[in-house]
């Protein structure tokens, strides 16, 4: 076990940290974690049948108490994400963390100044790109600065996407690459028992429509399909706002069973999927979406937009369907197909399983984690 004090920067709010932190505190391969909250102040909470040694406290205790939340929160307010570097640079020197580890570029990433830091000595930063960090805002003007102002002080780029290591070198990037790293780290490789998608009703829309996700275009789709969806029950997840409003719409309009689902926990995802004929997941940038993979694993067909990881993880027209998120043509062809072809959502199970078996195996994402951080003396 490393005795090096690690201060990892990311979303406290997110489910991808906590199961990277859970993998760690698995693994018992660090001593002691730090946190930095990019965004959020909810405090690490360890697995209850845990028995690992590692230690994992916030780097600002005070952010994680409730009126240390709440002032926080008015800061948040008054003065956007950027007061948080200043907070970053105290719990740097307060807590002298030897390896800091980024978790996603444009929340956490943006806040780290390693010049600031010189007077204090890190031997080591790892920076991990998820999803849209680089394919997307790594061609964006607006972005490409502050981009290239992190990478030229990161040692170590993992990412999801083997596409990004070309964006990276070009805005600067000089370190070590390793792709592809996943946040979510794997599943387990038991066989999960469910009915054969082609029984099943029920057809699930990631709903987020938002920098990246483009659920009203699938919502559009599935009014363009030539097949009779009243027999189906449609469920919306974690839908914003815009898609709220659809969805009433289209309830009225349609006389569809179409609802949108509040945020739900991860039991509660897989419940849906186990009963879902078809999954169907747009953005215009994602890395390898969870619910995609979850799709697989409970034989739900999955519909993915091809700017994200289903290009290696989906056999077009075999185990899913890669779609253009803007072609609306394209996505409703594969939604009539998915809906009608028995056979077909049948047959894809097994593919991806096998998928899944050979790429998403818990145990080799643990290896590659443990891998990332055995140089940690």
């Amino acid at each position: 076990m490393s005795n090096k004090r690690v201060l990892v920067v990311g979303m406290t709010d997110s489910p991808h940290l906590k199961k990277w932190l859970d993998a760690v505190v698995e693994l018992t391969i660090i001593r002691k974690i730090l946190i930095f909250p990019s965004t959020g102040y909810e405090k690490y909470v360890k697995p209850s049948d845990s028995k690992s040694s590692t230690r994992i406290k916030m780097a600002v205790p005070f952010a994680s108490t409730f009126l240390g939340r709440g002032f926080c929160f008015l800061l948040d307010r008054a003065f956007g994400p950027s007061w948080r570097k200043i907070l970053l640079e105290f719990a740097i020197v307060r807590t002298r963390p030897e390896v800091i580890h980024i978790h996603e570029i444009q929340h956490g990433g943006y806040l780290f100044q390693r010049k600031k830091t010189r007077f204090y000595p890190i031997k080591k930063v790892i920076c991990s790109s998820w999803g849209s960090d680089l394919i997307l805002y790594g061609k964006l003007p607006s972005h490409q600065n502050k981009i290239t102002d992190l990478l030229r002080t990161v040692d170590v780029l993992t990412s999801e996407r083997v596409e990004e290591f070309e964006i990276a070198s070009n805005l600067g990037f000089k370190g070590s690459f390793i792709s592809p790293v996943y946040t979510a780290i794997g599943i387990e490789a038991n066989p999960v028992q469910f009915e054969a998608p082609s029984k099943r009703k029920m057809i699930l829309v990631k709903g987020y429509q938002d920098n990246h996700g483009r659920a009203l275009n699938a919502l559009r789709a599935l009014e363009l399909v030539k097949s009779d969806l009243k027999n189906f029950e449609i469920n919306v997840v974690s839908a914003s706002p815009e898609v709220e409003i659809e969805v009433e719409r289209m309830r009225f309009e349609n006389g569809w069973e179409i609802k949108c689902v509040p945020k739900q926990n991860q039991r509660e995802i897989h419940n849906l999927l186990r009963h879902s004929r078809v999954y169907i997941g747009l953005s215009i940038s994602d890395g390898l979406s969870t619910m995609m993979v979850e799709a697989m694993q409970f034989g739900a067909f999955p519909i993915q937009s091809v700017n994200s990881g289903a290009p290696s993880f989906l056999l077009h027209g075999t185990s899913g369907f890669i779609v253009d998120p803007w072609d609306l043509s394209a996505i409703t062809q594969s939604i009539d197909t998915a809906i009608s072809n028995d056979e077909l959502v049948d047959s894809a199970v097994m593919v991806n399983r096998d998928q899944l078996k050979r790429k998403f195996d818990l145990g080799h994402g643990l290896e590659v984690l443990k891998n990332l951080y055995s140089d940690l003396k």
